[in-house]
């Protein structure tokens, strides 16, 4: 993960799910949750975390909350 400097890094809070996801991608890991899931997409740069994440989350309602 570190021999690129800029990427995009998609987990589900546990692991790393898929290293530079592409769109269908994370389309199919967001319609595949389950209640209570977390899936987080974060850009990460050389020194760390990087600049910005992108998190959901599916409420026990069944909706959807972005972060």
């Amino acid at each position: 993960m570190r021999d690129d400097p800029d990427m995009l890094v998609m987990s589900d809070g546990a692991r790393v799910v898929v290293r530079r996801p592409t769109k269908l991608k994370i389309s199919a890991a967001i319609a595949n949750m389950q209640r209570g899931d977390a899936l987080t997409n974060e850009s990460v740069v050389e020194e760390g975390s990087g600049d910005w994440y992108v998190q959901v989350l599916m409420r026990e309602d069944s909706t959807f909350q972005l972060e």
